[in-house]
Parts: C-alpha cells; sequence; structure tokens
C-alpha cells in the first residue's frame, strides 16, 4: 500500500504526542490491570509492597517503551534517529522527574523515573537492530 506522498508529513506532526499519549496509555493500564488483579484475588492486598513500589517502575518501563516504540511508528523515514531523539525526551523528562523524587524524598517516583528510562533505552535498542524483511 502506498502512502500519499503528500501526507507524509502528518507522520511527523502526530509522531511526538502519538508518543505522549502511548506513554500514559499503557502506563495507566497496567497500573489499574495490575490493582484490579489484586484487588480480584482474595488472598491479596492490593495495597501491598509490590503494587506501591515495584508496579510503578514496571508500569514506567512500558511506558518509556511504547513512548519510543509508538512514536517511530509513524514517522516515514529515519527512524533510527527520531527513537534517539525520543530516547533523549524520555531521559529528561524522567531525568527531571528523578531529580523532584530526590528532592522530595519520595521513593516512587524515583522507581517509576529509573523505569521509564530503562524502558526508553530497550526499545531504542529494538529499533536499531530491527531489519527490513524481504521475500
Amino acid at each position: 500500500m502506498k502512502i500519499n506522498p503528500k501526507l507524509k508529513w502528518i507522520g511527523w506532526i502526530l509522531s511526538i504526542p502519538t508518543a505522549i499519549a502511548s506513554y500514559f496509555i499503557s502506563y495507566a493500564i497496567f497500573n489499574v490491570m495490575t490493582w484490579i488483579g489484586y484487588k480480584l484475588n482474595a488472598g491479596e492486598d492490593g495495597d501491598s509492597w509490590y503494587v506501591k513500589y515495584i508496579v510503578p517502575g514496571i508500569a514506567g518501563g512500558i511506558g518509556g517503551y511504547a513512548f519510543v516504540k509508538v512514536g517511530t511508528l509513524l514517522v516515514p523515514k529515519h527512524k533510527k534517529y527520531v527513537a534517539l531523539i525520543l530516547l533523549i525526551i524520555v531521559s529528561m523528562t524522567m531525568g527531571i522527574g528523578l531529580f523532584s523524587g530526590i528532592l522530595q524524598k519520595h521513593a516512587i517516583s524515583i522507581i517509576e523515573a529509573i523505569g521509564s528510562v530503562v524502558g526508553g533505552v530497550i526499545g531504542y535498542i529494538e529499533i536499531l537492530e530491527e531489519r527490513k524483511i524481504t521475500f
């Protein structure tokens, strides 16, 4: 399927907003599904240490991964460079969150920030190693 050359610029414009939306959606879905799963399980407490401390790190990692991967899906060219820019954006944003978490002694935001950067790095590495499959 060929894309109209006049419409290729839409992918560039929508790249960042789509990446931001994918971060928040994937982060929220993972947190909510984990919380619901723990609440529905009769033997587990939905407010346990795992839900309070581990889940935000995993959710941040999923969000960072989604930010980089989804942000590069829409661009027609230069996916590796776009992935690097998106990784820098998520790292800088989470660096601010990490700094704020350290100043306020808020462990959850520190865990989320570290998870987001790790997830973004994983997404970037995966894009670097992509190969085109031709038949």
